[in-house]
């Protein structure tokens, strides 16, 4: 669920970027994908620990924190095979 929120708030993103120029579109733009990340990081945050520290659904949290983390990672590895720098990834 997580994943779809943020996903959703880099397509906002994305179409913020292309949009500049119409301020009103682009202030409603700005507004969701705010609210897009603020709803992901509640999300997160109650799945993975409350006020007092105890953590109701662990897995959750550490499940959805891991995929995020690798995604990055690949991504990272990615664009370094196709960059022109003089660096291998294994």
């Amino acid at each position: 669920m997580v994943e779809e929120i943020l996903d959703t708030r880099l397509m906002v993103k994305r179409c913020m970027s292309r949009y500049k120029s119409d301020k009103g579109l682009h202030k409603l733009l700005h507004a969701r994908q705010l609210g897009l990340k603020l709803i992901a990081n509640v999300t997160f945050g109650y799945a993975a620990a409350n006020f007092s520290g105890r953590m109701p659904c662990v897995e959750v949290g550490v499940e959805t924190k891991i995929n995020i983390e690798s995604k990055h990672i690949v991504l990272v590895i990615s664009i370094v095979k196709h960059s022109h720098f003089p660096v291998s990834v294994n």
